[in-house]
């Protein structure tokens, strides 16, 4: 049997070779053995996000959110899903401001071609 860690581990490796299907289905399981694993969500939030599934990436990152509140690349991609998916752009300029000052420097870039720094 293998720990939530080792699902989570070998999801983001099936990522980096997109095969995002397979990805899923590892931190799906990661979940299921483990509902505290803030990176699991995040991971299968990320797959949401890539394929443009933005309300289910916005849940699954506000999930690892309310695990760890400063989980700063959680903030940042839920905060670009705000701002492509939902055209939300309060929320979205909230989290990535957040995830700047938590040191994600992406968010800092992106704030900053905003024209938001």
């Amino acid at each position: 049997m293998r720990t939530a860690e080792e699902y989570t581990a070998r999801g983001r490796d099936y990522i980096n070779i997109g095969k995002l299907g397979k990805a899923k289905k590892l931190f799906e399981k990661a979940i299921e053995l483990s509902p505290g694993n803030a990176e699991a969500y995040f991971q299968r939030g990320f797959i949401s996000l890539i394929t443009r599934n933005y309300s289910a990436a916005i849940g699954d990152f506000s999930l690892a959110i309310a695990l760890e509140p400063d989980f700063a690349d959680a903030l940042f991609r839920r905060g670009t899903a705000y701002y492509f998916g939902e055209k939300d752009y309060h929320k979205a300029i909230t989290d990535i401001n957040r995830a700047c000052e938590l040191g994600c420097v992406p968010a800092c870039e992106m704030l900053k071609r905003m024209g938001k720094v």
